[in-house]
């Protein structure tokens, strides 16, 4: 037993030693068959005398089931694992590339960075939401509701939701938001405070105020939302509709193409100065009265209360049954009525009450007592002016704000110039010490002389002079200093 041990290791000894490897010719001739048969990764086996064996294999080193490849970006050499499939790269972003089992092909998404193996039709994106990606087409991208774990493809712009009911994904347009219908399945993107509604037997849908229904009209399978107790219905003859109560239809004029909700019988017209609307029996036409109308007379008692426009637009409180005390410092004379009066009132600058007694047919008119009074069994009738506020002005007082400002003061409408000055040929007719632009105007509007001032300070002393003569706009040159220029728009008669 020893001895054929001994036999049969000095046989392995001699056979090791007797053992051939083929020329580099022949391998390189051998493994280039190989190659083309099996594959880039396969070489030709040969026996311990150097012959060919007829079989190919893949060298233990290459670990490739599939092929080695070159990385497209980095240039460096790979392989693919049986279960990685072959090299391959994106067509749009060419030096991205990766394994992927057939008929699959590597997808890049160059929003994310990454990529993945997709149909040849599709694309890999990532939501990075969800930490994860999927295939979609090109022009849509994978989300994941993380909440129910439901994934869809989308639009670009668009935001995943999940249809409690039915547990299936809905793509919204961003900001629009996921409302599911109250009575069924169905849902839709809304914007936020609006209700999807769904018709079954149009399949229309609309996204309504919670407060309005949807409806259908059946004869032209048209759709809006409508106030309770409404049904939309379509005008045959032009396709345009809007919602009616019951017993009405809707109409509408030609011309305008406005419409409106009318009682049999009835068509909608509109007035072409106008522009306002109504039915009339076919044969008719529509038409507003555009005349001007007065305004309602004064009278008592119906008019205790109420607030009556004179003819230049000021508006009086009217008090019936006022009893007639104080000082009527604006006179008093006839007046055939109590309206009469009032517009007499309203055309004096200062005069705030206008009074009436209906008996005697006098008018009575004060610059006081406008302010609420009770009422009195006496027999006069009193209209209280109703004066408005007027907002403080704010007057610029230096250069450059007061460039081009137009201020009225005392009743006299001024233009301030920071750049000009009046010609060096008009006279100063007086000349103040007020501190400011604005005094200086006050001055100059109480002076009947003066055309406008000039308004100087130079840091030491300050003065208002005053022009003798009008000149707007001014020729003169900028004066030095802090120098306001102001002039009345129009001359002073």
């Amino acid at each position: 037993m020893v001895v054929r041990n001994r036999i049969f290791a000095a046989f392995t000894l001699i056979t090791a030693a007797l053992a051939l490897d083929p020329t580099p010719s022949e391998r390189a001739k051998w493994d280039a068959v190989c190659m083309e048969k099996a594959g880039q990764q396969f070489r030709m086996t040969f026996d311990v005398n150097g012959k060919p064996t007829g079989q190919c294999e893949a060298p233990p080193q290459w670990k490739c089931y599939w092929g080695p490849f070159t990385d497209a970006k980095t240039g460096a050499d790979g392989c693919c694992g049986r279960d990685k499939g072959t090299y391959s790269t994106d067509s749009r972003f060419p030096q991205e590339g990766g394994c992927c089992v057939s008929p699959n092909v590597y997808s890049f998404d160059n929003l994310s960075n990454r990529g993945g193996c997709c149909p040849s039709n599709q694309g890999w994106t990532f939501d990075a939401s969800a930490g994860n990606g999927g295939c979609c087409a090109l022009d849509r991208r994978w989300m994941l509701d993380t909440a129910t774990n439901v994934e869809a493809c989308c639009p670009v712009g668009t935001k995943l939701f999940t249809n409690p009911k039915t547990n299936s994904g809905v793509c919204c347009e961003i900001p629009d938001i996921l409302s599911v219908e109250v009575s069924g399945t169905k849902a839709g993107c809304c914007p936020a405070g609006l209700q999807y509604m769904s018709d079954a037997a149009s399949g229309l849908e609309r996204c309504c105020p919670p407060a309005q229904t949807l409806s259908v009209d059946r004869a032209t399978n048209k759709a809006e939302c409508c106030d309770a107790g409404k049904v939309f219905m379509v005008d045959g003859a032009t396709g345009k509709g809007g919602c009616c109560a019951a017993g009405q239809a809707y109409s509408i004029d030609t011309t305008s193409g406005q419409g409106g909700c009318c009682v049999p019988g009835g068509v909608f017209k509109v007035d072409s100065i106008t522009g306002s609307g109504g039915c009339c029996a076919a044969s008719h036409d529509f038409s507003c009265d555009c005349s001007c109308k007065a305004p309602p007379p004064a009278t008592c008692p119906s008019g205790h209360g109420a607030t009556f426009t004179a003819s230049n637009g000021k508006q009086f409180k009217l008090y019936c049954n006022l009893i007639n005390h104080g000082d009527n410092d604006l006179g008093s004379a006839p007046a055939p009525d109590w309206s009469t009066c009032i517009n007499r009132c309203a055309g004096i600058g200062n005069c705030v009450r206008a009074i009436y007694e209906p008996v005697t047919q006098t008018c009575y008119l004060r610059t006081h007592g406008n302010q609420p009074v009770p009422v009195t069994p006496d027999p006069y009738y009193s209209a209280h002016l109703i004066e408005v506020a007027v907002p403080p002005v704010t007057i610029p007082k230096e250069c450059p704000d007061a460039e081009g400002k137009r201020v009225i003061i005392d009743g006299i409408e001024y233009q301030l110039f920071c750049t000009k000055s009046f010609a060096s040929t008009i006279e100063a007719s007086d000349a103040t010490d007020a501190p400011d632009i604005e005094d200086c105007m006050k001055d100059c509007s109480a002076n009947p002389d003066c055309h406008g001032v000039n308004f100087f300070d130079d840091g030491q002393a300050s003065g208002c002079v005053h022009a003798s003569e009008w000149e707007f706009e001014p020729s003169g040159s900028q004066l030095p200093g802090k120098a306001v220029v102001a002039i009345p728009v129009k001359k002073r008669s």
